[in-house]
C-alpha cells in the first residue's frame, strides 16, 4: 500500500490520504478497479484513481523532492494555475467539478452489423454510404440527461473491429469502460448467433456491466428486405443475457439517441446503486 507523503515534523502533507483497499472505484472516472485497471494515489490529494486518471507528473508536490504522480486535476492546478499567475492572469481553468463527467462506452459485435455508422450518427448526425472495416477509433459527444440533470457527461464511445467467436475477446477493452453496446444486424443471423459467445467473453473479463443489446438495419426490413432476426428473438435473447434490448436504424436516425440514452442512464442508475 502506498504511504502518505509527509513533511519534516512527520505530518501527512496530503489533504487527506485514502485508504486503497476500502476503495473500489476510480475518484474521477468511477471506473472499478482490477487486475487489469490498477489503483493509483495521487500524491497532492491523497484521493484513489486509475491510470488513465493519474498519468500525469509534477515536481512541485509538497513533501517530495522529485516529480511525483498526480491526478488530472491536481496537474491542471498545479501547472496552468501557476503559470497563468506567473503570467498574470488572464487565463481561467474550469474547475473539475464543473466539468463534464467522462463515460466510456465500448461497441461491440459481428463485423458489417453497423457500430461505426451508428456512432457516427449519434455524434455527428452523418450516416456514411461506404462501408469500410473499422480497426479501431473513438468518438466523443457532450451530453446532459435530461432538462432537470445538471450535470454534463462526455461520452467516450470506443468502436471497435468486428468480433467473431473464433476472435479472443481483448481484456484491454474493459479498461476504463464503462459500459457496452453489443450491436448486431437484423438482417444477419450469423451476426446475431454470435451475440452469446461475444457477452460471454466479455462477461470473464468484465462481469456486472451495464449492456445494451440492439438489433441495428431495421430500414432494411422496412424495405422488404427478409428480416432473419425478429424482435421476439432479440428481446428473449437480451432478456437472458440481462440486457436491455432497443431495435433501431443509423441510417435513418431511428431510435440512435435513445441507445445512447439508454446506456448512459444505466451506467448512472449502476454508480448511485454503489
Amino acid at each position: 500500500m502506498s504511504s502518505p507523503p509527509q513533511d519534516d515534523n512527520g505530518s501527512f502533507v496530503a489533504k487527506k490520504w485514502k485508504e486503497d483497499s476500502n476503495c473500489r472505484k476510480c475518484d474521477k472516472c468511477s471506473s472499478e478497479f482490477t487486475i487489469f485497471r490498477r489503483k493509483h494515489h495521487c500524491r497532492r490529494c491523497g484521493n484513489v484513481f486509475c491510470q488513465q486518471c493519474s498519468s500525469q507528473t509534477c515536481s512541485n508536490v509538497p513533501g517530495y523532492t522529485s516529480p511525483q504522480r498526480v491526478c488530472d486535476e491536481c496537474y491542471v492546478q498545479s501547472t496552468v494555475f501557476a503559470a497563468a499567475e506567473k503570467d498574470g492572469g488572464g487565463q481561467r481553468v474550469v474547475p473539475f467539478s464543473q466539468r463534464p463527467r467522462e463515460r466510456k462506452i465500448c461497441m461491440l459485435g459481428h463485423a458489417a452489423v453497423g457500430k461505426t455508422a451508428l456512432a457516427q450518427q449519434f455524434v455527428n448526425k452523418s450516416f456514411m454510404e461506404d462501408y469500410t472495416p473499422t480497426i479501431s477509433s473513438t468518438l466523443r459527444k457532450v451530453v446532459r440527461r435530461d432538462q432537470h440533470d445538471h450535470v454534463d457527461y462526455e461520452i467516450v464511445i470506443s468502436d471497435t473491429a468486428g468480433l467473431s467467436s473464433c476472435d479472443m475477446f481483448k481484456p484491454s477493452l474493459c479498461i476504463g469502460t464503462h459500459g457496452y453496446i453489443l450491436v448486431y444486424s437484423v438482417v444477419d443471423r450469423a451476426s446475431f448467433l454470435e451475440v452469446p459467445a461475444i457477452h460471454s467473453s466479455l462477461a470473464q473479463c468484465h462481469n456486472d456491466v451495464p449492456i445494451v443489446l440492439v438489433g441495428n438495419k431495421i430500414d432494411l426490413v422496412e424495405k422488404a428486405a427478409e428480416r432473419q432476426v425478429t424482435s421476439e428473438e432479440g428481446a428473449e435473447l437480451a432478456a437472458r443475457l440481462g440486457c436491455s434490448f432497443i431495435e433501431c436504424s443509423a441510417t435513418r436516425q431511428k431510435a440512435v439517441q435513445n441507445v445512447f440514452s439508454t446506456i448512459l442512464d444505466l451506467i448512472v442508475a449502476s454508480e448511485k446503486d454503489d
